[in-house]
This record gives C-alpha cells, sequence and structure tokens, in this order.
C-alpha cells in the first residue's frame, strides 16, 4: 500500500508529522499504527481534516453534525484518543464555517484535538471565520499550496499570519491533479533550469529553496 510505505520511509527517515486525508490514507496509516508496535503514539503528530461537504448545501447543523461523526470514525480506526491537529476544509456558506468551527472548538475542549487549522482559506474566508473564532479559538495554520510558480506571497498568507495564523504549506512542486501540469511547467522553467545549473543544483532543489527562504 501506498501510504503504507510513505508513512514508514517517513518514520525511518525521522519525520513524526503526519498529514493524511480521512479514507484510504487514514487506513494506511492505522494499519501502520496496529502492527508495528514499536511506535510510540506519543512521538507522532496525526493531523487529519473534516470536509464541509458543500458540494451538497448542507444546512449548518447537518455541517456541525459531520465534524463529531467523522471525528469518531478516525479515532475509532487508528485506535488513538486524541488527534494532534483537525483542520477543516473550505466552503462558500459563512454559516457553515462558522458552525462547524464552533464544533471543533468543543472537540479541543474535550480533548480529541490538540490544536485546530484550515485548508485553503482566502481572505474572505478567513474573515468570517475570525468574526466567531476570535472569541474562542484562531486557526493555528492555513493550509494552502505554495511554490515558486505562484510568485509573491498571497493576500490571503499576509492576512493570515497578520493575525497570528501561521502558513502551513504544500505543493512545494505543484500538483499533477489536473491539466495544465504545474509539476512540469515548474521542473521545465527556464529561469529555474538556469539557476539550477549555475550552482550546480537541481531544478527541485532551487523550488524547495524558494519555499524556505519564503518563511
Amino acid at each position: 500500500d501506498e501510504t503504507e510505505r510513505a508513512f514508514r520511509n517517513a518514520l525511518e527517515a525521522g519525520i513524526n508529522h503526519v498529514e493524511f486525508h480521512p479514507g484510504v490514507e487514514r487506513d494506511g496509516i492505522a494499519r501502520v499504527l496496529r502492527n508495528d508496535k514499536n511506535i510510540n503514539r506519543n512521538s507522532l503528530f496525526l493531523t487529519t481534516k473534516v470536509e464541509t461537504n458543500w458540494e451538497n448545501n448542507p444546512s449548518p447543523t447537518m455541517a456541525a453534525d459531520y465534524v463529531r461523526k467523522q471525528l469518531d470514525r478516525d479515532l475509532s480506526v487508528l485506535g488513538t484518543d486524541y488527534v494532534d491537529m483537525l483542520m477543516l476544509r473550505e466552503s462558500p456558506d459563512c454559516a457553515v464555517v462558522q458552525t462547524m468551527w464552533k464544533e471543533m472548538e468543543r472537540e479541543k475542549e474535550e480533548g480529541r484535538v490538540r490544536s485546530l487549522g484550515v485548508v485553503n482559506y482566502c481572505e474572505g474566508a478567513l474573515k468570517c471565520l475570525l468574526s466567531t473564532a476570535v472569541r474562542k479559538e484562531k486557526p493555528s495554520v492555513n493550509y494552502i499550496q505554495l511554490h515558486v510558480g505562484m510568485g509573491p506571497t498571497s493576500a490571503a498568507r499576509a492576512f493570515g499570519e497578520s493575525h497570528g495564523i501561521r502558513t502551513f504549506a504544500y505543493g512545494h512542486l505543484g500538483e499533477r491533479a489536473r491539466p495544465p501540469d504545474d509539476t512540469d511547467l515548474i521542473l521545465g522553467n527556464p529561469t529555474l533550469r538556469r539557476i539550477a545549473l549555475d550552482h550546480s543544483k537541481t531544478v527541485e532543489d532551487v523550488a524547495l529553496r524558494w519555499v524556505l527562504q519564503s518563511g
């Protein structure tokens, strides 16, 4: 299983932060945890996400119920009584976001979640969330794609960090999710190839260095 192999390779490399989606990825993580008794749960930082299911146009009450149901399932499958971070995915419905966040705050108070974050939130979505969350629990991070092809700091990143929300970046070399394939565009970029050649590095090295120097 690809997830199991990636998880084991990460552990061997000394990486203890494990971020996954509910479903196949979570189940692969769970199999490793269940079969390898030498893994200390307390040494891991487990991060998962909760869907807003906005495509189905749920009511705020229905959406809030997704949080507890999914977390119940995740904890049961993983064989643990808490996750280290729960991140909320985006929704165009501000009321849904606010209601789900309130439920996530409750889960944190109960100890089933140690910290909270959001995924792919633009400035408008962050403002919606902060209008209520600022009273209790602001997101620790905003999980957004960040790579050299995206150029200067985004408005969402600048806004979030001005409110104490750190940027948690993914997709440093782009993604192959849909055309155009931005990974191929990055790796084939003439400027990055020239910089790599000048410094005896690979294009991947240059792209990753850009992310690191972006903070």
